[in-house]
């Protein structure tokens, strides 16, 4: 499974759309759709904020098998 799956699985269910995760992680709503359909790629440190912001373990979302 592609984490592109998770992460939007984890952001619906904690009813965030993809512009409201853009504001809070700090980045364009045009580049977060990018990093979250896996057009382009997360650096560490915003996947750490991301993982911050959805309140999981960073593994949660980028490490799936």
């Amino acid at each position: 499974m592609s984490y592109k799956l998770m992460l939007k699985g984890i952001r619906v269910s904690r009813g965030l759309t993809q512009k409201n995760m853009a504001n809070l992680v700090n980045m364009s709503e045009s580049a977060y759709v990018r990093k979250e359909n896996e057009k382009s790629h997360f650096t560490v440190n915003e996947a750490m904020r991301v993982a911050r912001v959805l309140d999981v373990k960073l593994e949660t979302i980028f490490l799936v098998n």
